[in-house]
C-alpha cells in the first residue's frame, strides 16, 4: 500500500461536504479532511494537524473571493488545487486557472475521474516532497540469519561519516517482537518505536527525537521492546507511513532493520524505500529462499533497480559462486562482503560497532564500498 493521500475538502455547504466525502468513502488510499467555511472564514482551513497533498475546493455563491483567498491561507508553498464548480458560470473555470487550479470538475461530478484526479496529483506532491528527505534503507536477510543486522548496524556507523563531515542516521529496529539491533549498539532496549507508532500524529520532528536513543558513533537508534506479544498486522500502514516521513524529514539517512516477514508492517517499509538491501549466503538454501523473497518483492510493485543483495561471509572458494548466485537472482545486483567470523563475532558479543572496532579489516572495507556505491549515491 502507498502512502495514504491527504485531501482537504472545503466547502461553505455542509451538504455538498456531505456529497463530497461520499465519493471517497470506499478509497483506501485517500484520508480525508473535510472544513466548512463559515461566512467568509477561510483562515479554519489551514488548521490541519497535517498538510494536505490536496485541496478540493467548492465554490459558492461568492466563489470570487473565495479564488482571491484561496493562495493566502497555507504559509509556504500552497498545495495543489481542484476547484469544483458550477456549469451556468463559464467564467469560473478561467477564473479557477488563474487562481492555481491543477484541475476543475462541475456538476454532475464524474467520480471516476476526480478521484483519478486527486490522485495523480497527490502522488506528484509526496514525490516533490520527499526529494528533499533523508535516503530511507531498509536490510532483510533473504534467509533467516544471513547476517542483516550487522549489516544494518555497520551501514548505520558508515553512513554518520566523519566528525569533520557528519551525517545524521537513524537506526531502526523494526522487529516489533524479537528486535536485537540495541545489543549491537551496546545501549538499552525500549519500546520506543511501538509507543511512537501510537502517537505518530501528534508528532513532529522535536518531538520525535525525545523516541531516539543517542549513540557515540552519532548514530541515534530507535528500538523496540515490546511487553508483550503484539500482532504487526494490526499496526496501521498509514502510521507507519507517517513515522518513516517524519525520520527522514529531519535525518540524512535512515536505516531499517526489516524482519524477515512480509505482514502490513514490513511491507509498508519495504515499499517506501528508496532502497531494499538483502542480505544472503552462498549456500543452495540461502539462494533459494531469497529468490523467493524477490519474488514476492516484486509482488509488492517495487522495482529491481531499488533492490541490492550483499552477499555476506563471502568466500572465494566455495561450491556456491557469485556467478551462480547472480544467475539465480536475476537483474539484482550483488555485492560480496568478506567472511570475517571472528572480527564480527568479538564486536557483536562486546556492544562494539565493526567499522569502529576493526576499520581495516576485510568486512569493513567491503562494507564502505557497498555503502558508498548504492547508499550515498541513491538518487
Amino acid at each position: 500500500m502507498a502512502k495514504s493521500l491527504h485531501l482537504l475538502v472545503a466547502s461553505h455547504s455542509s451538504t455538498r461536504l456531505n456529497s463530497i466525502e461520499d465519493v471517497f468513502l470506499d478509497v483506501q488510499d485517500v484520508s480525508l479532511t473535510r472544513k466548512l467555511i463559515i461566512d467568509r472564514a477561510f483562515e479554519s482551513i489551514s488548521e490541519v494537524s497535517e498538510a494536505p497533498d490536496v485541496v478540493l475546493l467548492d465554490l459558492g455563491d461568492h466563489w470570487q473571493s473565495d479564488l482571491a483567498q484561496i493562495s493566502t491561507v497555507f504559509t509556504g508553498e500552497p498545495p495543489p488545487l481542484v476547484v469544483l464548480g458550477r456549469p451556468d458560470e463559464p467564467e469560473m473555470m478561467r477564473r479557477s486557472m488563474q487562481a492555481g487550479a491543477r484541475d476543475f470538475f462541475v456538476s454532475p461530478i464524474d467520480e471516476t475521474e476526480l478521484i483519478a484526479s486527486i490522485r495523480r496529483i497527490g502522488t506528484e506532491t509526496q514525490l516533490s516532497r520527499r526529494k528533499n528527505f533523508g535516503t530511507l534503507t531498509a536490510v532483510i536477510n533473504g534467509k533467516g540469519g544471513s547476517g542483516g543486522t550487522v549489516v544494518t548496524s555497520s551501514m548505520a556507523v558508515l553512513l554518520s561519516g566523519s566528525r569533520s563531515e557528519p551525517k545524521s542516521v537513524v537506526a531502526v529496529d523494526a522487529d516489533m517482537q524479537f528486535g536485537v539491533l540495541p545489543v549491537y549498539f551496546d545501549l538499552p532496549t525500549k519500546d520506543n518505536l511501538g509507543n511512537a507508532l501510537q502517537v505518530v500524529d501528534t508528532l513532529d520532528a522535536i518531538a520525535m527525537e525525545g523516541y531516539l536513543e543517542p549513540h557515540e558513533t552519532g548514530v541515534s537508534l530507535l528500538s523496540n521492546q515490546a511487553a508483550d506479544i503484539r500482532e504487526t498486522n494490526a499496526t496501521d500502514a498509514n502510521n507507519v507511513h507517517q513515522l518513516f516521513t517524519l525520520l527522514q524529514s529531519s535525518h540524512d539517512h535512515v536505516v531499517v532493520d526489516v524482519p524477515r516477514q512480509l505482514d502490513a508492517f514490513s511491507s509498508a517499509i519495504l515499499e517506501l524505500a528508496d532502497r531494499i538491501v538483502v542480505v544472503t549466503q552462498q549456500s543452495v538454501p540461502h539462494v533459494r529462499d531469497t529468490r523467493y523473497l524477490l519474488g514476492l518483492l516484486r509482488l509488492l510493485g517495487v522495482p529491481s533497480n531499488r533492490i541490492c543483495a550483499v552477499v555476506n561471509r563471502y568466500e572465494r572458494r566455495n561450491d556456491i559462486s557469485v556467478r551462480d548466485m547472480s544467475n539465480s537472482l536475476e537483474d539484482i545486483d550483488l555485492h560480496t562482503v568478506a567472511n570475517d567470523t571472528k572480527r564480527v563475532s568479538y564486536a557483536v558479543n562486546n556492544g562494539v560497532l565493526v567499522p569502529t572496532k576493526y576499520p581495516r579489516a576485510g568486512f569493513t572495507r567491503d562494507m564502505v564500498k557497498f555503502v558508498q556505491k548504492y547508499i550515498e549515491n541513491t538518487g
